[in-house]
């Protein structure tokens, strides 16, 4: 039953539903009227009924009016008795003005059962469940109206009102059901089209190509465009059947065709990858080649003895070569960079360094515009650290030349802080701060998206693609990090990044200054607020007590005022009022001071006034920005002495550099193919720096026969060249099945990737790029080079500095104990000092007495601070004292006549106490033989190395000037050795040959006599 019900109440067809709307729809409809002629009806049956008892009432009232005046009761009577002739009245009263009944009718059979009202009360009517009452009273005019009241039965109104409400029920259901049987008509009408539809809808998924169709007539309603529709689908899909079934019967052969086309397109594909990179590959070799020769000739020119300027910028040229080459290592390894796969080192590294780095690329650029340029790295920050320093230096420069280029006064700070811990690890803040144009808002969000810069303008102002920014968030991103900017226009902006480094598990001990320095004390003066602060803080970091001012005519009263000298003035060149220049005349034209060190460090281009401060006394000059150790190393040359700065530089780059043992392959025999002059002078040098002996082939032909006729522990391929290529080469010496486990290493410019690959292909046993990075050849040479080569009779040991266990001699006139101590306890580092101060120095008197002569003082006190620098180094006090002296003496213009007599004694006295000392340091090579015998045997040594581009010439000739320190013959010394260091050996052989018979001569005529 309920099922049936639910099935009843919810139609599964839509005619159905239409169906049960309809009846629902209609049934509601003919309720709602029934209710209101049901509620209109007995409204109306009430309103007749009272209004035709009130009209009786009001007749009775008039008509009995008389009879109360004269107090008539049966009068009375009589009128309410015709009340009679109306079966519905059940009960009349008259009744007094005072409410008593006057006259009464009661039909037989009512019983009375109200209470009588008071008279004047009553008036309308009253209807309750079985009567109806009314009241009506005589018009008001008489002087005592009568009322009466009608009690009616509503038997006669009940049953009107229900025959009315029975004939209006029946007339509504007949509408009812005649309303139902036109709307199921309309439903029929409307779904039977919908219920096709529906038919032939099931009937096509069954059968596709029903040919059937929908049967669309009438107008063109709803239902019409529906079955127009469904015709068209049908339609579309039979058709789209067939070009399937079509496209089926020939799908062999176009997936034969498509598959042709593909293998064509792929093959073409290649074919360009492969010219592309082939064109990479000739570029990375064109490219690094010269690259090669620059880093690895300038690498050696900073072995050869430089001023500090030039060492400077020697050391900024091999820095922007280092950037050059990292960048276009990152250009040419293709494969990497287009398939996103860019990695990042996980090395040990030097932040000191990195900072290094970044100034030689970008120091030239802010003094071209007259910018100050300032690093400032906190004391907490960890010198030491693990990353990639490659990267790092990445985004410095590029943010660095960024704020460059788009500053035009002021000054670009650039700091680096320590931003805390993570996970053992150490997050750093770089911070690039700049005075410039300024970034609006609205450019600042799109700033780090690629091709974007911060004005539509820049890129037409001052060119740029717009990738540096991204690329820096990329890679800071890439080390743990993010970016970010803040700026206004007009204000300047600051960038600021940040980086996560691991910590370096074993720190190089390279301690940033020396007790020398300890209580120094300094005067800055600089007018730059930041610039001030930056080299404080550094000078301070080196325990110098430091005093600071911001102009030239401060810098004057703090020194005429302080109770204690100055050991040395930092002096700023361009400066309001008073310039750097002027300000050091005005301290060297005073008498009553002891006149202090000057190093001058500024921002300016300062070649052109070179002259102007050699008339000052100012020989020392740093161009800014600078580093730390830049710094350190300046004033360790100002206030030591040149020779402490070197042994310093040394000394900690000593303990930077990898330590090798290489005597396992100390001479062993080596060939080295390359078709580039350039390229063999720096490998040779490398490898007599290993200790092997290197032979040369010039092309790839050469180096064949060469190694064929040859007994070669190793052969160093280069891959390009003419005539015959390294890989053809080495073809050709594998074919011979002597050599057929002969190390053969290349070592070429190509650095592509797949290039190893292909050497290792072609028969190599590993693959070097160049420039030559010396600790990878080392590694090389110790893993391929049998220990069994190694010859160390035909290639003895170069010559070693005395061991840390030799003793030190005592010297007259030298504390040795502190001297000693200045070089850091390392006495062949002392021994070699002691052993060079007659060779720098040894004309240091004629020099002095010669320019006293012409009267430049300048140059004479130039000459005596050197001496007071050295010595003091050496421990030599009385003749640091005495040359102290002759320099205050020359900076007062006054003629130094004791003063020199004083310095050129005490200088004579170092001289022959050092001679001594070279003739007991070279007494066991000659065997009881004087010192033109030991010279000559040096020659012979001095030759055979030459002649076998042996590096350890330099050792022996530093030796043979000790035995001919007293001879005439120092300035072919000195010739000499220039060509040593500039590797000129077949120069340096003609000189030594010469020398050698001058020599011979000498010896030769003695014995005669």
């Amino acid at each position: 039953m309920i099922q049936a019900l639910s099935r009843l109440l919810r139609p599964a067809s839509i005619r159905g539903k239409l169906v049960l709307l309809s009846v629902g729809t209609l049934s509601l409809a003919i309720a709602m009227i029934f209710i209101l002629f049901i509620y209109q009806q007995q409204r109306l049956l009430r309103a007749d009924w009272v209004e035709s008892l009130s009209a009786q009432a009001r007749l009775l009232a008039s008509s009995s009016q008389a009879a109360i005046a004269f107090m008539d009761r049966r009068e009375a009577n009589r009128l309410l008795g015709a009340v009679n002739s109306n079966p519905a009245i059940l009960h009349a009263r008259l009744l007094t003005p005072e409410g008593d009944t006057f006259a009464e009718f009661i039909r037989p059979g009512y019983t009375r059962g109200m209470a009588t009202p008071q008279a004047g009360s009553l008036t309308g009517s009253e209807f309750t469940t079985e009567t109806v009452t009314v009241w009506a009273s005589s018009p008001a005019d008489f002087a005592a109206p009568a009322t009466v009241e009608l009690v009616a039965s509503r038997a006669a109104m009940q049953d009107a009102f229900q025959r009315t409400a029975m004939e209006a029920a029946i007339g509504l259901l007949i509408a009812l059901f005649l309303a139902l049987w036109l709307s199921s008509q309309v439903v029929r009408r409307l779904s039977a089209p919908v219920e096709d539809l529906s038919g032939l809808m099931r009937r096509f998924a069954s059968n596709a190509a029903l040919s059937e169709r929908v049967v669309v007539s009438g107008d063109d309603d709803e239902i019409a465009q529906l079955g127009k529709g469904f015709n068209a689908l049908v339609d579309s899909i039979q058709a789209r059947d067939r070009e399937l079934g079509s496209y089926r019967e020939n799908l062999e052969q176009l997936v034969e065709q498509r598959t042709h086309d593909l293998h064509m397109a792929i093959e073409e594909a290649r074919q360009a990858n492969q010219a592309k990179s082939d064109f990479l590959a000739r570029m990375s070799h064109e490219i690094r080649t010269p690259m090669n020769a620059i880093i690895g000739l300038g690498r050696l020119l900073l072995k050869t003895r430089l001023d500090l300027r030039q060492r400077d910028y020697q050391e900024k040229v091999l820095a922007a070569s280092d950037a050059l080459l990292g960048v276009i290592n990152d250009v040419l390894d293709y494969s990497r960079i287009e398939a996103g796969k860019l990695s990042l080192e996980a090395i040990a590294f030097d932040l000191n360094q990195v900072v290094r780095n970044v100034i030689g690329v970008v120091a030239l650029k802010a003094p071209e515009k007259g910018l100050e340029l300032l690093f400032q790295i906190d004391p907490d920050v960890p010198r030491w650290a693990v990353g990639d320093p490659l990267r790092l230096g990445q985004v410095l420069v590029n943010l660095i030349n960024n704020a460059i280029k788009f500053t035009e006064t002021g000054e670009i700070i650039v700091h680096v802080s320590r931003l805390g811990e993570i996970d053992a690890q150490t997050r750093l803040g770089f911070e690039v701060r700049d005075t410039g144009m300024g970034i609006p808002t609205s450019r600042q969000k799109a700033l780090f998206t690629p091709f974007t810069q911060g004005d539509d303008s820049i890129t037409r102002r001052f060119g740029g693609t717009g990738l540096g920014l991204a690329i820096c968030k990329q890679l800071s991103e890439m080390m743990g990090g993010g970016i970010g900017v803040e700026s206004e226009p007009g204000q300047g902006s600051r960038f600021q990044f940040s980086v996560v480094l691991g910590v370096a598990p074993q720190q190089p001990p390279s301690p940033l200054h020396s007790h020398l320095l300890d209580a120094r004390r300094v005067l800055l003066v600089d007018d730059n607020d930041s610039a001030r602060t930056v080299l404080g803080e550094m000078l301070r970091s080196f325990d110098l007590a430091v005093d600071i001012c911001a102009s030239g005519e401060a810098a004057l009263a703090k020194i005429n005022q302080t109770a204690r000298p100055y050991d040395l003035v930092l002096l700023d060149w361009l400066m309001p009022g008073l310039d750097g220049i002027e300000t050091a005349r005005q301290i060297h034209a005073q008498g009553n001071i002891d006149v202090p060190a000057i190093l001058m460090i500024t921002a300016g281009a300062y070649e052109t006034v070179v002259d102007q401060l050699a008339e000052v006394g100012i020989k020392h000059v740093l161009a800014k920005p600078v580093s730390e150790s830049t710094l350190y190393d300046a004033l360790l040359e100002v206030l030591l002495g040149g020779a402490i700065a070197d042994a310093q530089r040394q000394c900690r780059q000593q303990d930077q550099a990898t330590q090798v043992d290489l005597k396992p392959i100390r001479g062993a025999r080596v060939l080295l193919v390359d078709d580039v002059a350039l390229n063999r002078e720096v490998a040779l040098e490398h490898l007599r720096e290993a200790g092997v002996r290197a032979d040369v082939a010039r092309s790839g032909r050469e180096a064949v026969a060469k190694t064929l006729a040859g007994d070669y522990a190793m052969v160093l391929m280069d891959i390009q060249m003419p005539d015959m290529d390294g890989l053809s080469a080495t073809r050709a010496i594998r074919a011979d099945a002597r050599f057929s486990d002969l190390p053969i290493i290349a070592m070429t410019a190509h650095a592509m990737s797949g290039d190893r690959e292909r050497s290792i292909e072609g028969g190599m046993n590993d693959h070097l790029t160049k420039p030559i990075d010396a600790d990878k050849l080392n590694a090389a040479l110790l893993r391929w080079i049998p220990p069994s080569a190694a010859q160390p009779d035909e290639a003895p040991a170069r010559h070693a500095d005395a061991p840390l266990g030799t003793a030190i001699p005592c010297l007259e006139g030298i504390d040795t104990e502190r001297g000693l101590s200045n070089h850091m306890r390392r006495p062949d580092l002392y021994l070699r000092m002691l052993a060079g101060f007659n060779r720098e120095f040894g004309m240091v008197a004629d020099d002095i007495a010669n320019a006293l002569a012409r009267g430049d003082y300048p140059l004479a006190r130039r000459h005596a601070h050197s001496v007071k620098s050295a010595a003091a180094t050496l421990g030599a006090g009385t003749l640091a004292q005495r040359a102290k002296n002759l320099e205050d003496r020359c900076a007062e213009g006054a003629p130094p006549d004791s003063a020199l007599n004083q310095f050129v004694e005490s200088l004579k006295q170092i001289e022959k106490t050092l001679r001594h000392l070279g003739d007991a340091r070279a007494a066991p090579a000659s065997s009881g033989r004087d010192e033109v015998g030991t010279a000559l045997i040096l020659m012979d040594q001095l030759e055979t190395q030459l002649s076998k581009d042996d590096a350890r010439a330099a050792s022996t000739l530093e030796d043979l000037w000790t035995c001919l320190a007293d001879h005439r013959w120092v300035s072919e010394l000195h010739m000499l050795r220039d060509l040593i260091d500039d590797i000129e050996y077949e120069s340096a052989l003609e000189m030594l040959s010469r020398l050698r018979a001058a020599l011979q001569l000498e010896t030769d005529n003695k014995a005669a006599i």
